[in-house]
């Protein structure tokens, strides 16, 4: 048996993270848990935890909070796209998107604040709860 290995060694986070996306293939990992620890997505979650909210930043973390203070990382891009960003159409359709190309666009610390995300994230509880009164 013959096992191909390539070592890179290097210390700049970003081109650590440009090798992990374009070479994950051997086992796929989906964008969003290749973004989870991103310095974007630690700085969005620890700026929640200390508003008593916790981000799930890779499919299958569970929270120890309550739905209401638990906002999921493909929720919070969504959030941003549909009623900060004023694209709806995307929020459903471009979930791959968000976390590849477009991660640092949508999840711009410069315009995403946790008290914003925050907000959004209670918006839709409440759309969601006066849908389901409808229904």
């Amino acid at each position: 048996m013959i096992v191909s290995v390539r070592v890179i060694e290097t210390s700049t986070p970003q081109l650590i993270e440009d090798i992990s996306l374009a070479t994950n293939s051997q086992s796929r990992i989906g964008t969003r848990d290749l973004r989870a620890n991103h310095p974007i997505a630690q700085k969005l979650a620890s700026g929640l935890s200390n508003l008593g909210y916790q981000y799930i930043r890779k499919r299958g973390e569970l929270s120890n909070l309550p739905a209401q203070h638990t906002i999921d990382a493909l929720r919070a891009g969504q959030l941003i796209l549909a009623y900060l960003k004023g694209l709806p159409e995307r929020a459903k359709t471009d979930t791959t998107s968000m976390f590849a190309d477009s991660f640092e666009h949508v999840f711009d610390p410069n315009y995403v604040t946790p008290e914003l995300l925050i907000t959004a994230h209670r918006l839709f509880a409440d759309i969601e709860g006066e849908k389901h009164k409808a229904i």
